[in-house]
């Protein structure tokens, strides 16, 4: 399981379900993705998303409702899913879309990070091997294998 805080909204955890729960500051469940049918989570990362996810482009009846008695709606950045049975899968928040991106790597996949601008995509495990993927054109633009004793536990970009 693992957990990622968004910028001042949610926390956010992946389990051994399959699940990606949202939670609000007072840890109270806002929503939750559970339709992936890929394995248990092991990463998520997230779209490069503005300060404030107020800002985000809003259009009405694109994006569900929250679980809380008011219904808001419930405006993320779209977002990757790494599972332990090697599986990326790409959620687009508007419209609920899921696509598998990749079903390769040499073990489960521990680490992983989206480029904030572009469609690039690292993907590291604790055998050390570590791959940058263009998720569009669905390609290896470079990959490396460290050391046994070296795994790769985070990965994140400097653009």
């Amino acid at each position: 399981e693992g957990n990622l805080l968004l910028p001042q909204r949610y926390q956010v955890t992946g389990d051994a379900q399959g699940h990606v729960k949202f939670y609000d500051d007072k840890l109270c469940l806002v929503n939750w993705w559970d339709n992936f049918n890929a394995g248990p989570v092991a990463a998520t990362s997230f779209a490069y998303a503005p300060k404030s996810p107020d800002t985000m482009l809003y259009v009405p009846g694109q994006y569900p409702n929250d679980a809380t008695i008011k219904a808001g709606n419930f405006v993320v950045p779209d977002f990757i899913v790494a599972t332990t049975r090697s599986i990326l899968l790409h959620a687009t928040a508007k419209g609920g879309k899921i696509d598998v991106i990749l079903r390769e790597h040499d073990g489960t996949v521990h680490a992983l990070a989206a480029h904030p601008f572009e469609s690039k995509l690292l993907v590291g495990s604790y055998t050390g091997f570590l791959k940058l993927w263009d998720y569009e054109r669905k390609i290896v633009l470079a990959s490396r294998n460290f050391e046994k004793e070296q795994q790769i536990h985070c990965l994140a970009f400097d653009p």
